[in-house]
């Protein structure tokens, strides 16, 4: 062994090893929580996982196909949103059936301020389709950033 690699041993062996008893002894509390935090980072809150879902909106439609006239009940349901975040009351909701019929309605937002301060997250509305066809039902919630969702539902002739 050179000169060379007896003081790497040195270093290894005798050193690093003091060094590593003074960082837990001598260092100020606060370092250490410093040092700790960069090696683990913490674990995210509820609130942070939840927030960081985009909201989104499922859609369902019963029955999805029929004969006509087909009677349709579609219900769409807000996710990813706590029923108290205002961002997400008083809301523009918008149906389009797809065969030319449209609805669409905003709440009472003076209703909406006195009230308990939830918010709808569920949304549900019928339809009759008296054509044969396939038809993509169209749900929008929203102002003038708006979440949208989709579905198709298939009408048939009678015999």
């Amino acid at each position: 062994m050179n000169l060379t690699q007896t003081r790497q041993w040195i270093l290894l062996f005798l050193v690093l090893p003091a060094v590593a008893m003074c960082f837990d002894c001598a260092s100020p509390p606060a370092f250490k929580q410093q040092v700790a935090s960069l090696t683990r980072p913490a674990a995210p809150t509820v609130q942070q996982l939840l927030e960081s879902k985009p909201p989104s909106i499922s859609l369902d439609a019963f029955p999805r196909q029929g004969f006509a006239p087909l009677n349709v009940t579609i219900h769409a349901t807000l996710e990813g949103v706590s029923q108290t975040d205002e961002r997400f009351g008083c809301l523009y909701q918008e149906w389009n059936f797809g065969d030319g019929g449209v609805s669409g309605e905003k709440q009472d937002c003076q209703g909406a301020q006195n009230a308990d301060k939830t918010i709808d997250t569920e949304f549900i509305t019928e339809h009759v389709f008296t054509k044969s066809g396939n038809y993509l039902i169209t749900f929008r919630l929203g102002n003038n950033q708006s979440i949208t969702k989709r579905i198709a539902v298939t009408v048939y002739d009678r015999f």
